[in-house]
């Protein structure tokens, strides 16, 4: 007969059935990853997909097509440019949103940036 406190059976780690986060944790580890993934990969990804439908709706066939490395990035089609153009200001606001979720994280606001809290 097993006692209810048998060292035979293994204890369940708490990684196995974490306790469920509070709301404000949830959220904010969902935007941590969102974040995350835009500083990274999600930029990149981004910027190339709208190059490739900018390639594939272009008039001319993908083959005939060339590159220009300085210059309007989509030449006579003002309302692609600016799609570039924004993908590339959203790729460069991303590693500030980033600072700015790990100060939140942290319970500190974005004022208090800059402040030294050691006596040095």
């Amino acid at each position: 007969m097993r006692s209810v406190h048998d060292e035979s059976v293994p204890a369940v780690p708490a990684w196995v059935s974490p306790p469920p986060l509070p709301e404000r944790e949830r959220r904010l580890q969902i935007w941590e990853i969102i974040v995350v993934f835009a500083v990274s990969l999600g930029a990149s990804s981004v910027r190339s997909l709208v190059f490739l439908i900018g390639s594939l709706t272009a008039p001319q066939a993908l083959s005939a097509q060339h590159v220009v490395i300085n210059g309007s990035q989509a030449p006579g089609r003002p309302w692609f440019d600016l799609s570039l153009q924004l993908v590339s200001i959203a790729t460069g606001v991303a590693p500030a949103l980033l600072v700015f979720y790990l100060l939140a994280r942290n319970g500190e606001r974005p004022s208090s940036g800059g402040e030294s809290r050691c006596c040095c």
